[in-house]
């Protein structure tokens, strides 16, 4: 029997728990050991037997400790061996071809059930989007209208593919993160700005099966809300690449495959309107978004509200010494009288960490006097 599990390590480490079996390193161990005859010693019949082995466990990151040779070899390694039993997460394709042409062996192919959002979930955004994201009441409506979308199966399983656009610093990255806490996983998350040199395209069309490429890494994902920051930092020659992922669900390079039926697909940017985006994009990329949400700029409340958030998980973070010498102060009047001036969460964070500990260091060593 041979069984393939699609998801991330944790999803294979517990479905193979309870098997006691020898992971491929070993096995190739085994091998070589095979190969090694004493000089002047000929081979027995039972050297050239294969050697029984009940339970094969092949984890993802062994692929890579594979030589070009050793990949190559693959099939040979595994017909020096009579395997009763394989559990392999997240082969590439060339390893899933050998394995479907094994000899009494049915392949059996499992794939992770990512969490998905319910009812239940889309209300609690309703009630509590505003606490953890502030400012963006518009965004929390037009993104809570794609994902009930999502929840009544009415894009046929295809992903839901938004673009967030905005100025920087205004919770768009926040939005992401928070979306993928609310179903219980860690964000997989891209920054594409990183990505400006000849690299990318092996990184998103696939190379070696020893480097790492985006179908890879979509397949160890945790979590069904799937975040490319700053897409429009990308070059747009690249943009084709995205057009099956963002219609179908479907992520192939040159060694995976991967399924993203009915996860949610962030992309962010800092375009600051549609007419730009979209002569920026194009309209092939362009139209395959399903929703447009804009992030604004903070406006006075939502600043205000951010600077006191902010100044107060600070305190609760210092110890009772620091406490004391901010207490006196005035140092959250001082912000809040400034906060017309701040318009995004980095800024805000940055000035009120500044603020908080050059006051606390006014108090406990006073300038000398001129």
């Amino acid at each position: 029997m041979i069984k393939i599990f699609y998801g991330p390590s944790q999803y294979f480490t517990k479905e193979t728990k309870d098997k006691d079996g020898i992971s491929l390193s070993e096995l190739i161990e085994k091998s070589d050991i095979k190969k090694i005859r004493i000089e002047g010693v000929p081979a027995t019949e039972e050297d050239s037997r294969p050697q029984k082995i009940n339970t094969l466990i092949i984890h993802s990151d062994e692929y890579s400790r594979l030589s070009d040779s050793g990949f190559n070899s693959f099939r040979a390694i595994i017909e020096q061996f009579e395997i009763t039993d394989f559990y392999i997460q997240n082969p590439p394709q060339k390893i899933i071809s050998l394995l479907k042409k094994i000899r009494g062996h049915k392949v059996y192919e499992n794939y992770y059930r990512y969490p998905q959002f319910t009812i239940n979930e889309l209300e609690n955004i309703s009630k509590q989007f505003n606490v953890n994201i502030l400012g963006q009441e518009s965004a929390k409506r037009k993104l809570q209208s794609g994902i009930y979308r999502l929840v009544k199966k009415y894009n046929k399983d295809k992903p839901l593919v938004i673009m967030f656009y905005g100025p920087t610093g205004v919770g768009k990255t926040e939005t992401a993160k928070y979306l993928a806490e609310t179903l219980g996983g860690t964000l997989f998350r891209k920054q594409f700005s990183m990505y400006q040199n000849n690299s990318f395209s092996d990184y998103l069309f696939g190379a070696s099966h020893s480097s790492a490429s985006f179908a890879q890494e979509l397949l160890e994902r945790e979590s069904n809300v799937i975040l490319i920051d700053e897409f429009d930092k990308a070059n747009p020659l690249f943009y084709s690449a995205f057009y099956q992922m963002f219609d179908e669900g479907l992520f192939s390079d040159k060694n995976y495959t991967v399924h993203l039926e009915n996860s949610i697909i962030i992309c962010t940017s800092n375009f600051t309107d549609i007419k730009q985006m979209k002569q920026v994009l194009g309209e092939p990329i362009y139209n395959r978004f399903d929703l447009m949400i804009e992030f604004r700029e903070l406006n006075l409340e939502a600043s205000s509200q951010i600077i006191e958030k902010k100044y107060n998980e600070i305190i609760n973070s210092l110890d009772n010494e620091d406490k004391k010498l901010l207490k006196d102060s005035d140092c959250l009047g001082k912000l809040l009288k400034n906060s017309d001036k701040l318009k995004n969460v980095r800024a805000i964070n940055r000035v009120v960490n500044d603020a908080i500990f050059e006051t606390i260091l006014s108090q406990r060593f006073p300038a000398e006097k001129q």
